[in-house]
């Protein structure tokens, strides 16, 4: 009993829910991997993302090399031949120009080793993806896969892969 002679008894209250919005993640715009532009998202200090060490053990030295051809509407680009180079280890792709003599193009890096989405998948391209004739988008521009080197033919008889 209280000082006043009236019995207290205590009373839970109902919590209110609290007010939360969510934003949609920005899209990603192609600066440094997709993982590093999520966790700058998610937190003021992201952490690095987490690798797979056991697939890079397994697969560091596999590096499938392709033969591509630039699918444009441009006729000058008919003429253009890359080098793509899969790393299986972390699933990277590096794209390179073959120089041609009197072209007036230099050859050389065209587009830095990193991972590459798939825009049609939304998933991130694996070595499966990598057969003969596939389409890659990489970096806003189209290749055709034409060719691969011997290495690469050999690995998918090897791993359990088809050669199409």
């Amino acid at each position: 009993m209280g000082s006043m002679q009236v019995d207290m008894v205590p009373i839970q209250l109902a919590k209110a829910r609290p007010l939360l919005k969510y934003q949609k993640e920005p899209p990603y715009l192609g600066y440094g991997t997709e993982e590093d532009s999520k966790g700058s998202v998610k937190a003021l200090l992201p952490k690095a993302p987490k690798k797979d060490v056991q697939k890079m053990f397994k697969n560091d030295l596999h590096i499938l090399r392709y033969e591509a051809k630039l699918v444009s509407s441009n006729p000058d680009d008919d003429s253009r031949h890359f080098i793509i180079s899969f790393y299986c280890g972390d699933d990277t792709i590096k794209v390179h120009e073959v120089a041609e003599r009197n072209s007036g193009r230099i050859g050389g890096k065209f587009l830095d080793r990193k991972g590459h989405i798939n825009p049609v998948t939304g998933a991130a391209y694996t070595e499966k993806d990598m057969t003969l004739g596939q389409l890659l988008i990489l970096g806003g521009h189209k290749f055709r896969l034409v060719k691969c080197d011997e290495y690469s033919d050999k690995y998918f008889e090897v791993w359990g892969g088809t050669r199409t």
